[in-house]
């Protein structure tokens, strides 16, 4: 039996709900970043724990644009919500949301 597996099972369900919870504003923050159509809106993130290494996504938060956008990206990235799509990678068990907590700054 792979115990490891089992241990992530609440946390993965944790994130699923996060997930589902966050889900409207995930989508208005993406429709927002798509009024800047030269990029895209998500952007493909490597993220390393424990010697491996995961792939996530995150908000795609700089490049050209107007004032407002550049505005809207810092507020995304200095709140840390550009990160809320790496709860994907936790529901499929990637990676570990003690490794995101971590990137979103706490404790």
């Amino acid at each position: 039996m792979n115990w490891a597996f089992l241990s992530s099972v609440p946390e993965r369900l944790l994130a699923l709900v996060f997930l589902v919870c966050l889900l409207p504003t995930l989508l208005l923050i993406g429709f927002f970043l798509r009024s800047n159509p030269a990029q895209p809106v998500l952007l493909l993130d490597e993220v390393r724990a424990g010697g491996t290494t995961a792939r996530s996504y995150r908000f795609r938060t700089t490049g050209r644009g107007s004032t407002a956008f550049r505005k809207f990206g810092r507020v995304l990235r200095t709140s840390g919500w550009d990160e809320f799509p790496a709860l994907r990678s936790v529901v499929l068990g990637h990676i570990r949301l003690r490794k995101l907590l971590h990137l979103w700054r706490f404790p």
